[in-house]
């Protein structure tokens, strides 16, 4: 029992904070209880990278969340201090350019949002992702080129620099 809690203090902060970003505010923390609440229940037919397994779970958690209230998977913008932007010429704070960049997020299909989640605010490698996602490294770094540019066009489209 003491390795289980280990993992979940190791783990914890890493799965709420993708939960943060694949749900939101109302749920995030509620879901990643019940994910780990299904890392408990499984944690013997667990093969392979245990990481990879832990982020499928939570993933997997997600969807049925939103299977179940039949909504569309979202990320939802998060409210953080408003402080300016270093270098920002636009005027925007941190939080009004996060809004943007979550808002642009949204506008990508879920395989896209899902690559960039894990790759850019996870912190993921690409072989990692391509671990959780059943896609191979390559096929994640192209999946994230194609994301970051259609980022930019939406961002672009909507004036935010």
């Amino acid at each position: 029992m003491h390795a289980l809690g280990l993992v979940y203090e190791h783990y914890y902060p890493k799965i709420l904070k993708y939960m943060y970003y694949r749900s939101n505010r109302e749920n995030y923390e509620d879901l990643t209880a019940e994910a780990f609440q299904k890392v408990i229940r499984n944690i013997g037919s667990q093969e392979g990278n245990f990481e990879a397994w832990l982020y499928k779970i939570a993933e997997n958690t997600v969807k049925d969340f939103y299977k179940a209230k039949g909504s569309k998977m979202r990320l939802e913008e998060s409210i953080m201090k408003s402080d300016k932007v270093p270098g920002n010429n636009s005027g925007l704070t941190k939080t009004e350019l996060k809004m943007d960049i979550y808002g642009a997020l949204d506008k990508l299909d879920d395989e896209k949002r899902r690559i960039v989640t894990l790759r850019f605010i996870q912190g993921l490698s690409s072989e990692e992702v391509a671990e959780i996602t059943g896609k191979t490294p390559e096929a994640v770094r192209i999946m994230q080129f194609r994301s970051l540019i259609e980022l930019k066009k939406i961002m672009t489209e909507e004036n935010v620099k």
